[in-house]
């Protein structure tokens, strides 16, 4: 209950801005919490091809986000060029495996803590 409470708090802002996402897999947020979310696929290991570009482009047309969740960190390549578009990312790892440290708890307490970071760089 405290975790739902806190992320309950830091999406607050958040209701009715439109953010993307990395992947399809945040549709549970979006529904939980309210969010104006939408999806591109892009993997966090990796730089992605001129048609990922050319498709955020089309979303952010219509869609104009300016955070971009992600289940790991971009390379540094990616998030350079996400903020010259002038996109933050935030890294939201959904857990779906063991993690390597902690536990499942542990990971969505370090999520609630990326997200209130948002707007504060």
């Amino acid at each position: 209950m405290a975790l739902d409470a806190r992320l309950q708090e830091a999406f607050a802002g958040d209701a009715g801005t439109p953010l993307v996402a990395s992947h399809p897999i945040y549709q549970y947020l979006a529904r939980r919490y309210g969010l104006n979310l939408r999806a591109v696929l892009f993997e966090p290991d990796a730089f992605p091809d001129e048609a990922g570009w050319t498709a955020l482009e089309h979303l952010l047309a219509e869609h104009h986000a300016t955070t971009m969740l992600w289940e790991g960190e971009p390379t540094s390549e990616t998030a350079a060029r996400l903020r010259e578009m002038g996109i933050e990312t935030v890294v939201f790892d959904p857990c779906g495996n063991r993690p390597a440290t902690g536990d499942y708890l542990a990971v969505m307490e370090a999520n609630v803590e990326s997200l209130e970071t948002i707007g504060e760089r």
